[in-house]
């Protein structure tokens, strides 16, 4: 059997094992999106929540509670649609995902092959649950950087603050003196909200 490894071959869309490795994971998630179990954990327990779409013609739209914060989300829909939505209501749409209980894990070696698609796609109706997209994306950042989920959405915070570039009019806003730099800013703000944190916690005793 030939030592070549597949990005090594010539005319492939990937160059390096990384961009190799991503290829992947794309296709994974690409298979995951219409993936029959998924479809069916969604039919099955998908509920009619509020239209978030301000000019729909339909009061009520198929959606799913978060399993996290409780709310009522609808089902993701089209690029084109969300767009529209976030126009008109001036905030970024969220809706409902599906999410393994259990992490598929990394997927950078051909060791992790199989476990990650078993995680992925050996599962039933007990291992997935609905999250917003918030919520799935602190679960996902805290998993991926060992963190709570306390301190991931402080994070997550931080960084959707930072890359709206309104770190300085934000620190403004709160009396702050924003730093000279982008590393200085960040820290300003996280520090500023684990103060925050830090009262409510002593507000609640």
């Amino acid at each position: 059997m030939s030592d070549v490894k597949p990005w090594e071959i010539q005319g492939v869309p990937f160059n390096t094992e990384s961009k190799f490795w991503s290829h992947i994971r794309g296709i994974m998630r690409k298979g995951w999106s219409r993936f029959p179990v998924k479809l069916e954990f969604i039919k099955k327990f998908r509920i009619k929540v509020d239209n978030p779409n301000p000019n729909g013609r339909n009061e009520k739209v198929w959606g799913m509670k978060c399993a996290s914060c409780g709310g009522e989300f609808s089902l993701p829909v089209a690029k084109k649609v969300r767009t529209k939505i976030e126009a008109l209501t001036g905030e970024k749409f969220n809706y409902i995902e599906i999410n393994h209980k259990t992490q598929a894990g990394s997927l950078k070696t051909k060791d992790d092959l199989g476990r990650f698609a078993a995680n992925m796609f050996y599962v039933n109706f007990d291992d997935l649950e609905p999250q917003c997209k918030i919520c799935h994306g602190e679960i996902t950042h805290s998993e991926k950087f060992s963190l709570t989920i306390e301190e991931a959405k402080l994070e997550k915070q931080v960084i959707a603050i930072m890359n709206d570039k309104l770190d300085k009019e934000w620190l403004t806003d709160k009396g702050i003196t924003p730093g000279k730099n982008a590393k200085l800013r960040k820290q300003q703000i996280i520090d500023y909200l684990n103060q925050e944190e830090l009262k409510n916690g002593n507000n609640n005793t």
